[in-house]
């Protein structure tokens, strides 16, 4: 069973963090509807289209976007910093050849935001979260990912990573 076979079943679309499930229908539909209509596009054009096709205001998926010129561009550069602070990598001397993230994402004293990798370091408590937080995100995709174990064989890989999480 092919990509193309699953994606064609696909009849109810769910909403996750920040998206209700009825605008995820809305937004499911739209991005079908443009790969129906199009040969293959890479992000930048189905993004692209997206964005064209929700720009007039009888779209019902206009609501979703900030079309306000000022607000949209402060949540644009808010986006672009969280992106720059997350890319930021660090060259250790032990190990010179395998750069780290320079500010990992923790929740700490109740906040959660970037934290200096020296200072994690330094801490037990933060290495403990840093690590929770690389079962999390190996939890996350296996979930993302399991239906894979099914199509493409993949059980050893999420073996690996049932290990991971457990250990």
């Amino acid at each position: 069973m092919g990509a193309r076979a699953v994606a064609e079943r696909i009849e109810e679309y769910v909403g996750g963090p920040g998206l209700s499930t009825a605008d995820a229908q809305l937004m499911g539909a739209l991005v079908t509807s443009i790969q129906r209509q199009n040969a293959r596009l890479d992000t930048t054009e189905i993004l692209r289209l997206v964005i064209a096709k929700s720009r007039p205001k009888s779209s019902p998926t206009h609501h979703l976007f900030e079309w306000d010129q000022a607000k949209g561009h402060a949540l644009y550069l808010m986006d672009r910093a969280r992106t720059l602070v997350r890319t930021i990598r660090f060259v250790p001397s032990e190990t010179p050849d395998e750069p780290m993230q320079a500010f990992p994402i923790l929740l700490t004293e109740g906040k959660r935001g970037p934290v200096a990798m020296h200072q994690v370091m330094q801490s037990k408590d933060m290495m403990t979260a840093v690590i929770e937080q690389a079962k999390a995100d190996l939890v996350t995709w296996r979930r993302r990912y399991d239906h894979l174990r099914r199509v493409a064989k993949m059980s050893g890989v999420f073996a690996a990573i049932d290990g991971a999480v457990k250990g």
